[in-house]
């Protein structure tokens, strides 16, 4: 039996579903109809091997809740046993962009900066890390997804998110291609009132 997270995994399962092809995907994106071919082999494996260090860092709290986020419950449910026909066309993304950018780190461009704060620890990534990851290894080719909480989408504010037109944002921060709510916390679902 599948565990489903309330609505938030709902919300994702819903925005994820895709059955377009290529071309559709790059009508999507805003690319030419050649734009994109299907990932090499082994590209997919490889993609959630780079991206590793940057899942299973803590979760940030806020408002008295620490999680999971939607960024936690796409990787939770989505990552990483799955084979890359899941995914359509897509080469995922499982990044946790909010812990990431807001995580106890001082830097985002892979200097230090201020020191952690009393008691804080220092992380071993950050996000200029995790951009200069995938810099290196996103193909121009290839479409890729993710799922985004940030404010100010993957790339945060901090770099050009022009830098990867082939990256389809599943997006709760209200930046990125498709919307999907940003719950704090998974919430019961409620039905239709009834008529008295």
């Amino acid at each position: 039996a599948e565990r489903v997270c309330g609505n938030t995994l709902t919300a994702l399962k819903a925005s994820f579903v895709f059955s377009g092809g290529l071309h559709s995907i790059a009508k999507c994106l805003d690319l030419r109809p050649s734009a994109l071919r299907p990932p090499p082999a082994g590209h997919f494996v490889a993609v959630l091997r780079a991206t590793a260090p940057f899942r299973n860092l803590p979760m940030m709290a806020y408002r008295g809740h620490s999680g999971p986020w939607l960024e936690n419950n796409w990787i939770a449910h989505f990552c990483c046993e799955r084979h890359a026909e899941t995914f359509g066309g897509f080469v995922p993304l499982f990044v946790q962009w909010m812990d990431l950018f807001v995580g106890p780190v001082g830097s985002t461009d892979g200097r230090p900066s201020a020191p952690p704060k009393k008691g804080g620890e220092r992380w071993s990534v950050d996000y200029g890390m995790m951009w200069r990851t995938l810099r290196g290894l996103l193909r121009p080719d290839v479409a890729y997804v993710t799922v985004s909480a940030h404010d100010f989408g993957i790339a945060a504010g901090l770099f050009p998110e022009a830098e990867f037109p082939n990256v389809l944002v599943l997006s709760g921060g209200g930046f990125g291609h498709v919307p999907v709510p940003l719950l704090k916390a998974d919430e019961a679902l409620v039905g239709a009132p009834t008529e008295r």
